[in-house]
């Protein structure tokens, strides 16, 4: 958890016995280098080209505070955010996440200019449970040749609270073999516009990893996903709504290019 904050180099402990029945225990810490810059560059099948700069402080103010900025171009667009995350909240196992940014989209047959602020509170409930809850505050503007009663909304502010559960019965969360995984992703919203309209959104997904020998492995899983609107579909501002295709939902489709097309 420590060297999660990224504030130190290096987390040692020494062990002295003491008696027959206690043990001496000190904790040796190597702070990092709290303030420094990194660039990045990638290129990826839907964004395409990737671009990107970012400056981070993970002693922000002397209270260990992770504090960053940077700015990402892609082929798509351009993001702008700034985050501030105290990874001991209320000095306690919580983590609070803030975050501020702009962001550009140019998707097929429509383009949208989005900017806002969220907050996120997450902690760990014994050692596989863990859970967050989130609020949003945005504003977005989207321009499109689709007709305006097909796309929804095209300016409006949106607000959403989001609660997301985790459970992880994992061997390893980066490179699994063996274990279980279960995600749940839920959320309320209400899109303020010419066509003001509430939604329910729900996500949930569910893996099985099983190591069979040193050379093979089997895994399964199942994600879905659904959003319900309070009014007509087509009151949904269409950037919120759900698309398919791309490594994420059906592989055999490109990015977001399963379903009717607008010529």
């Amino acid at each position: 958890k420590l060297l999660s904050t990224g504030a130190f180099e290096t987390i040692r402990l020494e062990t002295t016995e003491a008696s027959d029945t206690q043990l001496d225990l000190t904790l040796h810490l190597t702070e990092a280098k709290a303030r420094g810059y990194s660039f990045s560059a990638g290129f990826g099948s839907f964004e395409g080209f990737i671009l990107g700069a970012r400056y981070h402080d993970r002693n922000f103010g002397g209270r260990l505070w992770n504090l960053t900025a940077g700015t990402e171009i892609t082929s798509l667009g351009i993001l702008g955010e700034v985050g501030l995350t105290d990874p001991f909240f209320l000095e306690r196992d919580w983590r609070f996440h803030n975050r501020a940014y702009l962001v550009t989209r140019d998707f097929d047959n429509y383009r949208k200019l989005e900017g806002g602020v969220s907050s996120d509170l997450s902690w760990k409930n014994g050692e596989h449970y863990s859970a967050s809850l989130g609020a949003q505050l945005s504003f977005s503007s989207v321009s499109s040749p689709i007709p305006d009663e097909l796309i929804g909304p095209s300016d409006y502010a949106l607000q959403r609270i989001s609660f997301n559960q985790t459970y992880d019965l994992r061997d390893d969360p980066a490179l699994p073999s063996n274990g279980w995984f279960a995600r749940l992703d839920t959320s309320i919203g209400l899109a303020l516009g010419d066509q003001s309209v509430g939604f329910l959104e729900s996500e949930a997904q569910i893996s099985y990893y099983k190591k069979l020998s040193e050379k093979s492995a089997y895994s399964a899983g199942l994600r879905a996903g659904i959003i319900i609107p309070t009014g007509d579909d087509e009151d949904l501002p269409i950037d919120l709504r759900k698309f398919l295709g791309g490594s994420n939902t059906i592989r055999s489709f490109p990015e977001r290019e399963m379903g009717p097309d607008f010529d």
